[in-house]
């Protein structure tokens, strides 16, 4: 991709991911708490601009609030001035393209790969793919905590856990998933190291991932907004 193709692919998408960071949370046009939505099409954007900020948290965490809103609002202003230039712009979207690439191969990688001796449970999640077609391939993250917004009244979320110095029989098997609130949330299979997790309703429900002696216990959380359920799921 040429830098002037690279530049405007970039700068639609972080303004995209700007108007729901930054707008929504009414540091940007003065955006309300509780917008009221007079269309379908209003809906809808807002919740795909909630979808991609929550997505963009994890792709890019370390992205800076007061800078990314002072671009964006640079960037649509009527004289179109900016604190960086063209060039300069090209060379931070590639530093940070480059920074996600090596992240998400980093993660990927282990992700596929055997579990190291090192005793433990690592759990990894899939990041949505409506969001990560364009970089080519399943993205796998680890963060502290996954945050997918699923449809109206489900969120379906592809996991994977890996067992560190656990009898060999447990590495072939894979662990087992047993969640404190099956009603809420299902996984299938129960028992495997690549695994569907379906939040079905709201509420709050403990994953436990047991492997021979090890577990790990996840923190499961939904809640309903804009017609959209929002999952977030904690590890310790």
């Amino acid at each position: 991709m040429s830098p002037r193709r690279w530049l405007i692919s970039g700068g639609i998408v972080a303004s995209v991911a700007l108007v729901a960071a930054v707008a929504s949370a009414g540091r940007v046009f003065g955006a309300r708490g509780e917008p009221a939505f007079k269309t379908e099409t209003e809906k809808a954007s807002y919740a795909v601009g909630v979808n991609l900020a929550r997505q963009l948290k994890t792709m890019a965490s370390e992205l800076d609030d007061r800078a990314l809103a002072q671009g964006f609002n640079d960037g649509r202003s009527a004289d179109g001035k900016t604190k960086l230039t063209n060039q300069e712009i090209v060379a931070a979207l590639n530093t940070l393209r480059t920074t996600y690439r090596q992240n998400a191969a980093a993660a990927q990688t282990a992700a596929g790969k055997p579990a190291t001796t090192t005793p433990g449970i690592s759990v990894f999640f899939k990041l949505d793919p409506r969001l990560t077609a364009s970089y080519g391939g399943d993205r796998w993250v680890s963060p502290p905590t996954y945050t997918r917004v699923g449809e109206a009244n489900s969120a379906v979320i592809d996991a994977r856990a890996q067992a560190g110095g656990a009898d060999p029989r447990v590495k072939t098997e894979g662990p087992q998933w047993v969640a404190s609130d099956p009603a809420m949330v299902q996984v299938t299979p129960d028992k495997g190291a690549a695994v569907t997790i379906t939040v079905k309703r709201a509420g709050t429900s403990s994953l436990r991932i047991t492997a021979g002696e090890l577990t790990k216990e996840l923190t499961v959380k939904a809640e309903s907004k804009n017609n959209a359920l929002q999952v977030d799921i904690s590890q310790q």
